[in-house]
Formats: C-alpha cells, structure tokens, sequence
C-alpha cells in the first residue's frame, strides 16, 4: 500500500515524515518562494511537494483526508476539492452546500454537511454529488450526523443523539452490530454499551474505532496486527453491553 502523509506548515523551515523505518526530510532551500505554502503533501514515491494555497483559489484549508486512489481537502470556508493521489491537481467539489467533515473511501468520497446531512460521489467524478438518503422518513426521525469516517469500502458516521451507524463489509465484526456478515445490505446500527454516547468514529481497513462523549475508545473488529490495543489477535464486535470474540486471520 501507498500512503500520503501531510504536515501543515506556514514557514516551511523543515518537515520530516516517517513511514515504517523511512525518513524523508525537506530542505526550504529547495523552494526559494514559500510566501503562499501551507504545508507539504509526499508518496507514491513522487518526493515533496509544497501544498500552495493558489492551488485552492487561495483559500485556506482546515483538514486533509487521504484514499488508496484519491484525496480531498477541506477549506475553512466548507468548499472541498479533490484529486487522484498520482496527480496533486486539485479540483473543486461543485456543490451550493457548505461542508464541515470529507473522508475518503476506495470509490466513493463522503462530506459532511454543516446541517448534518451527508453527501456522497464517485471518486472518478466529484461533479456526481448527492445527498445519502438513509431514511426515506429523513435522518432517524429528529437526529443528524455530527462526524463521518471512511476507508476502502466501509464508512460510519456519528448522530447528535450519540449512536453509530456503519456499512460495508463486516467479515471481522467491525460493524459493531454484533455480527460477522460479509457485507452490509445497509446502515447497521452499532451496538454501544447501554451508556456509552459516541462523538467520534475511525474507520479502519477490518476494524472500527468509536470514542464516546465520557473519553471512551469503544474498538470492533480485526485484532490481527494488535490494532486493538490488546494483547492478542481476536476479532471483537460490540453487542451491547457484553463483547463478544473469535479468532480472525484478517
């Protein structure tokens, strides 16, 4: 796997990444005009390559999210743009909605909304964008997502009410509804401990971490590489207040 890495940085002095055992470092005296870098954007074996805020109509961006196969960004105005990771040309996102959160699947992007709603496109066309009917009823009655997360094909969000929702595939458990499927027909809501409210959510490639409103980090999933946090490889998966296991090799 190919992975990119961007560090936010005004005075560009210096910047040094690590991947594994590999470093990679930057000298300011390859760029002679940093008066418009923001920060430095590398992988794919491409080198460094300064992040300038002309490439985003100058404005200013508020968080990156990264894909196997494409990226987006963020702006403080809620404008997002997008662009295949081979290629750092950016482009915008044509939408009247202004936007809060964006995460990167393996061929689907998602954003979300500052109203709470949730919008999605093809990677290969960013002009695709359309909102995420999970309800035909609205979203779940009176509540509305407060923060998406997204890798490959799965992707969750969090409600203001504090529950999960995820999709995608769930060999490992790490949908959190207490079963081991191999891919979701839907949304599927996770089973958090009876008082647990989640905040935030983070994808994984075969687990799910949540983190609640009381500092909690609820983990589903695939303990192959001890992602978990535990001392050894089990698949977890939420179901209430018990957790259940078995072993994984995912």
């Amino acid at each position: 796997r190919t992975f990119a890495i961007a560090a936010a940085s005004v005075t560009a002095a210096s910047a040094v990444g690590f991947r594994r055992h590999a470093e990679c470092s930057l000298d300011s005296k390859q760029y002679n005009d940093v008066h418009d870098c923001i920060g430095f954007i590398w992988g794919n074996g491409k080198g460094i390559e300064p992040i300038r805020s002309s490439q985003f109509a100058g404005r200013k961006l508020k968080c990156l999210a990264f894909g196997p196969t494409f990226s987006a960004a963020l702006c403080e105005k809620g404008n997002i743009w997008v662009w295949p990771s081979k290629d750092f040309k950016p482009l915008p996102v044509k939408s009247n909605f202004s936007f809060s959160n964006v995460a990167v699947g393996q061929s689907k992007s998602y954003a979300l909304s500052k109203d709470g709603r949730i919008f999605a496109w093809s990677n290969n066309d960013s002009n695709s964008i359309e909102e995420i009917k999970c309800i035909k009823n609205g979203w779940f009655g009176t509540e509305k997502a407060v923060h998406i997360s997204a890798f490959e094909d799965n992707f969750a969000f969090v409600t203001n009410h504090g529950k999960v929702y995820s999709s995608g595939r769930g060999d490992c458990g790490q949908l959190g509804n207490g079963q081991m499927v191999a891919h979701s027909k839907g949304f599927e809501l996770m089973q958090l401990p009876r008082d647990d409210k989640a905040c935030m959510v983070a994808v994984g490639e075969s687990h799910t971490a949540v983190l609640t409103r009381a500092g909690r980090v609820l983990v589903c999933g695939s303990d192959a590489s001890l992602q978990l946090g535990r001392k050894e490889s089990v698949a977890v998966w939420l179901r209430g207040d018990e957790r259940a296991e078995a072993r994984c090799s995912a």
